[in-house]
């Protein structure tokens, strides 16, 4: 038995989705036309929309496998109808647990066969959505109204949504729609996928699980912290030796630390030399990857760069991560070899840190060159001489 039909033009259905302003005038124009309404596919229909659509939907899962997710949640394959006899217009998507959501942000998804345990059955509520597949040849702004009408019943409040474009023209497509690189916000994304976040986020909120913050660490609780970090992230998942993980820089070194409702969530290491900082040890812990910390981290660690004065950075990318170093301006040295280290293929890397006139320098006054680190614009313990005229 199918489900209510779904309105599907209006505009209200785009509220929990940050599309682009040029989409949503374009849903407006369409408001007044017949809208068409998504139902869930029957099962006696499933063989002969996947041969109809065929090699046009970009969708990679077997027949077996569609069929699989189809009776563990009949509500993710849907078909466009209106007033015309129903076409070929379709619409697939996977609605994923917090257990699915992050093994997309990691690039453990297996898209083309996915674990049931990474979807929400029926009624239950996503935390993200992803779009298996989107064919509508013939009238693309209400086969999406049609999607977007139902992802705001599933998902009152509005949750990521991801996509992966089949070829060149869906990219554009995808980009007029507002759709942004995943790997912006999800360093270890896939690097094809795309993603637009819930209107909310949108205009300025945010979906970082807790509030966000970086600092630089100055003493030997902050050390034990990066520790702490370094050690679920490396000894731990890559079975990094505790000789190697702890190296003997740690103690000559500045470290920036992030942290999610005060929880220690990853970190950066700094290294100083004559004319260039290096940055090492980048760690997120892996309950903290849905976030954007290891951006902020990174740009945390440029801006204390700059402070001090430095123009260059260096440092080794893993060879899998190189896009995440290039979006902040670095790339890799064209006369390096690649070189390797505990068994994982490294690649030099060096971007230019932009001047900044706050840079530190001799003729600064004397006591902001003593106040703690990443803290110079702040009045210091010694500033005022609170300590002398405590101890008179």
């Amino acid at each position: 038995m199918h489900a209510p039909a779904e309105k599907s033009c209006s505009a209200s259905g785009y509220n929990t989705v940050a599309f682009s302003e040029k989409f949503q005038h374009l849903v407006k124009k369409q408001a007044g036309r017949t809208a068409k309404v998504s139902l869930p596919v029957k099962s006696t229909e499933l063989k002969h929309l996947i041969e109809t659509v065929g090699q046009t939907m970009g969708l990679a899962a077997s027949h077996e496998t569609i069929e699989r997710v189809l009776r563990h949640n009949p509500e993710t394959i849907r078909v466009m109808v209106g007033d015309e006899p129903r076409s070929t217009e379709l619409l697939a998507y996977l609605p994923l647990t917090v257990k699915g959501l992050n093994a997309l942000t990691n690039n453990r998804l297996d898209r083309a066969d996915p674990d049931l345990d990474h979807l929400t059955q029926a009624g239950e509520r996503p935390v993200a959505l992803y779009l298996w597949c989107v064919h509508a040849p013939r009238n693309f702004v209400s086969v999406i109204g049609a999607m977007t009408a139902h992802f705001s019943q599933i998902a009152p409040d509005g949750v990521p949504l991801f996509a992966s474009a089949a070829n060149a023209h869906a990219a554009r497509v995808f980009k007029r729609l507002g759709f942004k690189p995943g790997i912006d916000l999800f360093p270890r994304i896939a690097p094809d996928i795309l993603v637009v976040l819930p209107q909310a986020v949108g205009d300025g909120a945010s979906i970082e699980p807790g509030a966000m913050a970086t600092r630089v660490g100055r003493n030997m609780d902050d050390v034990m912290r990066v520790f702490a970090i370094r050690a679920a992230t490396y000894m731990s998942e890559q079975s990094c030796p505790y000789e190697e993980e702890f190296d003997g820089n740690d103690f000559c070194a500045a470290h920036i630390i992030g942290e999610i409702d005060g929880e220690p969530a990853g970190c950066i290491r700094i290294r100083f030399f004559a004319d260039f900082v290096k940055f090492e040890r980048l760690a997120v812990r892996p309950e903290f990857r849905n976030s954007s910390m290891a951006f902020r981290l990174v740009r945390a660690a440029i801006e204390y760069a700059r402070r001090k004065g430095f123009h260059t950075v260096y440092g080794h990318a893993r060879a899998d991560l190189i896009g995440f170093w290039q979006r902040f301006g670095f790339q890799a040295l064209a006369d390096r070899p690649t070189f390797a280290f505990s068994g994982v293929p490294y690649v030099e890397m060096a971007g230019t840190i932009p001047h900044t006139n706050r840079a530190l320098h001799i003729g600064d006054p004397p006591l902001q060159l003593i106040r703690p680190e990443g803290l110079w614009d702040s009045p210091g313990p010694l500033d005022g001489g609170r300590l002398r005229r405590a101890a008179a």
